[in-house]
């Protein structure tokens, strides 16, 4: 695999595409080196093909991602439509994960968002079809508008005690998510942040008062 990348700063940079993919495993490289021979750190992900890679290139031949610790931000549409990535292994310096990162990726296996992490982007992982359950860690304040939306096996979600805002349409279509703990420092869940997922039961803190109609139907209704 050959991977291409722009430096952010004299000791960094961030990897920007790939090319040449193989079926399997991809290993992100902690370290990437200039024609002059100049080393920098990888900071930043976002495997996107590279715009002269073949047609015939397919992102679906990858099952496995492994970001090196040293990485701080899968950047946006880090590894979305590699459909059947089922494992993914994040490091403990990752501290960001950007909008649409992992969109339409399976995700068969789960995966363990690292203790030190501290935004979810947007869609970050809209349609993960095969996702069953998921960990947020303590840290994250916010759910973003269809972080997890149409997850349709996802059944278990852990909110952490320091979440404030669930975003509309945050868990839009997740029917089989039949139950879920509001912590009580959450202030504030989104007209619809529920979108559909009608058979849900949500524990929420005495001192939140919302409409689970409203929760659960569509914004213009």
């Amino acid at each position: 695999m050959k991977f291409e990348f722009e430096v952010l700063t004299p000791d960094t940079c961030a990897i920007t595409s790939v090319s040449g993919l193989e079926p399997g495993a991809m290993h992100i490289p902690a370290v990437m080196t200039d024609e002059a021979g100049r080393s920098y750190k990888v900071v930043s992900v976002c495997c996107e093909l590279n715009e002269d890679s073949p047609a015939e290139e397919d992102k679906s031949d990858i099952r496995r991602v492994i970001v090196p610790e040293g990485v701080t931000e899968l950047a946006e549409n880090a590894f979305m439509g590699y459909l059947r990535l089922n494992t993914v292994v994040l490091p403990p310096t990752l501290k960001k994960i950007g909008a649409w990162a992992f969109l339409n990726c399976w995700l068969k296996d789960g995966i363990t968002l690292p203790e030190g992490l501290k935004e979810i982007g947007h869609d970050a992982f809209y349609r993960c079809r095969m996702l069953r359950e998921i960990v947020i860690p303590e840290g994250i304040t916010e759910i973003p508008a269809h972080a997890f939306a149409c997850c349709g096996r996802l059944q278990r979600v852990v909110l952490p005690s320091t979440l404030k805002t669930i975003r509309s349409y945050a868990f839009e279509e997740c029917p089989s998510l039949a139950e879920l703990v509001i912590p009580g420092s959450v202030t504030t869940i989104e007209q619809s942040a529920f979108c559909g997922d009608f058979n849900i039961k949500l524990h929420l803190p005495s001192s939140l008062d919302v409409d689970m109609n409203r929760l659960t139907s569509p914004e213009w209704i």
